[in-house]
């Protein structure tokens, strides 16, 4: 039961990760890391599927083993919550929620900048 469970709760998170991959502010990594650990604890296939993706394997290698992230990943995520995060500003006309969004812009590139550059 334990197992099903593991692999119900995996799947989510890799679903969420696959989201957060083209929605900008939901983090990709977290999930990404947190559906290893399920696939770890409950299926062999799931995890060697995951960590050899091309998509996804690099993601968890790259911030697991270096706490890293590739430049023209850094790069392509600060422009996309840029554009998202000004688009939104824009469009909402209030000040208080563009506030907000500025704000979060600005914690994210900062966490972004501040994590190791990755040469592959």
């Amino acid at each position: 039961m334990k197992r099903i469970i593991y692999i119900i709760l995996g799947s989510i998170m890799l679903a969420i990760g696959a989201i957060g991959v083209v929605v900008p502010g939901l983090p990709t990594t977290i999930f990404l890391i947190m559906a290893a650990y399920f696939f770890t604890h409950s299926s062999d296939r799931l995890y060697n599927w995951l960590m050899n993706n091309k998509t996804f394997g690099p993601i968890i290698t790259n911030y697991t083993k270096y706490r890293g992230i590739t430049y023209k990943d850094r790069r392509t995520a600060v422009i996309t919550i840029w554009f998202v995060i000004c688009m939104s500003i824009i469009l909402s006309q209030s000040i208080l929620f563009g506030s907000i969004l500025f704000l979060v812009a600005i914690l994210h590139t900062i966490f972004l900048y501040r994590l190791n550059i990755v040469f592959n």
